[in-house]
């Protein structure tokens, strides 16, 4: 559809506005998205879900400790009307406060007195309890991850429309390697152009 030369070093971020440069070279109001784990971001993704742009972008795993099986993070149900998580042992991690995390506040959700007499503890977490802290904007990654869960073929098919432009530029240049660093040549621009432009009628007729 269209490309933006960029010297940032990841996708994050990104979505939102290739989005609406493709919503304008389609010439429509709603749009189904495809991305690859780089461009899971909280406020790209509420961005693109507020503007009728549907994304399927997968969820990178959580940071962090590793935990023994059964205690990961996503173990933990989150209970929207009591506004609480609820461990694998059935306890009940309350909001506590807020905290700044990446320059937003993400809230707090922890239960001293149940982690103080759990027989798990020690393989809940390291510590004297186990915290979780929830996104601003978990509801929408939440979304976003039943969807692909929902739409498993239709998410693979990414790997075959996006990638093959990618391996077709390379074989073209006779390269086994594509190094994004550094600003791009205007040949290079013109390859990816006339590239893009190929694969445009092909994505249309899905």
């Amino acid at each position: 559809m269209d490309f933006e030369l960029t010297n940032q070093a990841n996708d994050c971020g990104t979505l939102h506005m290739m989005s609406q440069r493709a919503k304008e070279v389609m010439g429509v109001e709603e749009l189904t998205m495809l991305g690859d784990k780089g461009f899971s971001d909280g406020a790209d993704l509420s961005a693109c879900e507020a503007s009728g742009v549907s994304c399927l972008v997968a969820s990178p795993k959580g940071r962090g400790p590793k935990m023994a099986v059964g205690f990961e993070r996503d173990q933990f149900s989150y209970d929207k009307i009591l506004d609480c998580y609820v461990c694998p042992c059935g306890h009940r991690l309350g909001f506590r406060r807020l905290e700044k995390h990446r320059g937003e506040m993400w809230r707090v959700y922890e239960n001293y007195a149940a982690c103080r007499t759990c027989a798990k503890r020690g393989v809940c977490t390291r510590g004297s309890y186990r915290r979780i802290v929830r996104s601003p904007y978990a509801e929408v990654l939440e979304v976003v991850e039943r969807r692909v869960g929902d739409n498993v073929l239709l998410y693979k098919s990414r790997s075959y429309i996006v990638e093959h432009a990618f391996g077709t530029v390379k074989v073209v240049w006779g390269f086994k390697r594509f190094l994004c660093r550094g600003r791009l040549s205007e040949n290079q621009l013109n390859t990816f152009q006339a590239h893009t432009r190929k694969l445009a009628p092909k994505i249309l007729q899905k």
